[in-house]
């Protein structure tokens, strides 16, 4: 083989690795839609996000001292946000939405009961409705499905722990019902998908926290323990409607800390995969995923605090944790004002769901996807490097013959 054959064969294959890393690491850059201060707001948080561009969270004024659950439409911006008060309380937050536009949330009502509340965005003048709990004083609301299967957690009746439930709003007659737990008394859902499967966490007999899953379809199967990445506790923040689990879990080696982690109820043999930190970080936890497998959360990293918000591209050979405020649009006017700490949700179009901080406070944020860059892996590098080698060894040799 020729020197120029040699080298167009290693430059074909550096061609090659480059276009299979370009597919992997197609990362969008984003736009930034400050939902707080388009409302007049003094903070807030956006929490959740659907496929149709509906967004929910909460929004603090400085008018009422009110922090009110919110919803907005990326549809229709220009309709602003909508406010859905607190039932005359002092509190509501919004915490998900379905595609269909069902939301739950958390609210105090106006005797200060904390309450589990569902909204239909597609009847919004029905309002917040307020539901019970499992024989206690307190209740959340953190999910809802396009069935409108709300889940969450509420105290028992002897009020010493939480427990987490399933309430259809379609039938509200029917109360909420308890799931049970992994064997102890502490039981908290996060999260239902489109096919009625639950995530969350839970206390074992031992006492340890642990993920799990709970598929409404066999409710006979109980909860199911999800493990660790070698640690001791795990908790399940969300899910896919394609079997993807996100949260977080302990690890013990090299260190002891809390990671960011996956989990494919697909191929459950495989266990947690570790999704690791930004660089430096010493924690990390996962709080979305979309059926492409593009993961957010927060992180930390080399400085500590504060959280960076994250996002995750499990389908990347390799796999790199990226800070998000790293991909926000140049030509965006708030570049370079925002710090953005978290990242709640994802839908399928990769816009996300946020939270920040501008002008130090915290406001709500929404990540609008707005075209790919591709990053590059250090693998590449490797490959140009061998090749170059190869030439370089290729006439030594015939220098020496």
């Amino acid at each position: 083989m020729t020197i120029i054959k040699l080298f167009i064969s290693i430059f074909g294959l550096c061609v090659l690795v480059q276009n299979l890393t370009s597919t992997a690491w197609a990362l969008p850059s984003y736009r930034l839609t400050d939902l707080t201060a388009l409302g007049g707001g003094f903070s807030g948080s956006a929490n959740s996000i659907n496929d149709n561009g509906i967004v929910v969270g909460n929004f603090f004024s400085l008018a009422d001292g009110i922090t009110s659950a919110f919803t907005f439409d990326a549809r229709n911006p220009g309709a602003g946000l909508q406010i859905l008060g607190s039932l005359g309380g002092s509190t509501s937050t919004a915490l998900g939405v379905s595609n269909n536009g069902h939301v739950a949330g958390i609210l105090v009502n106006s005797t200060a009961q904390i309450r589990a509340f569902s909204f239909n965005t597609n009847n919004p003048g029905a309002g917040l409705q307020q539901i019970g709990t499992l024989g206690g004083e307190v209740s959340q609301g953190r999910d809802v499905n396009n069935s409108g299967l709300l889940v969450g957690s509420s105290s028992n009746a002897a009020n010493r722990t939480s427990r987490a439930f399933t309430f259809d709003t379609n039938n509200p007659s029917d109360g909420l019902k308890e799931i049970g737990s992994l064997g102890g008394e502490l039981s908290v859902a996060h999260a239902v998908n489109d096919n009625g499967l639950i995530v969350g966490q839970s206390h074992n007999s031992i006492g340890q926290t642990r993920a799990f899953t709970f598929d409404t379809n066999n409710p006979g199967a109980g909860l199911q323990d999800l493990g660790t990445i070698g640690g001791i506790s795990s908790e399940a923040h969300a899910v896919s409607n394609n079997g993807l689990v996100v949260g977080r879990s302990l690890q013990v080696s090299p260190l002891i800390r809390t990671h960011a982690m996956i989990f494919d109820t697909n191929n459950p043999s495989a266990g947690m995969r570790d999704l690791g930190t930004l660089p430096g970080g010493s924690f990390s936890e996962a709080l979305g995923v979309n059926d492409s497998g593009l993961v957010v959360g927060r992180s930390l990293d080399g400085n500590n605090l504060p959280f960076r918000a994250f996002i995750f591209d499990t389908a990347a050979p390799s796999g790199i944790m990226r800070d998000l405020n790293d991909l926000i649009d140049p030509e965006d006017p708030l570049f370079g004002q925002v710090e953005l700490e978290f990242a709640f949700d994802i839908n399928k179009f990769g816009d996300i769901a946020a939270r920040g901080e501008i002008n130090g406070r915290t406001h709500a944020f929404l990540l609008t996807a707005t075209r790919e860059v591709s990053v590059a892996e250090p693998a590449i590098f490797s490959v140009f490097g061998i090749g170059f080698a190869g030439l370089i060894v290729m006439r030594r040799r015939r220098n020496l013959a």
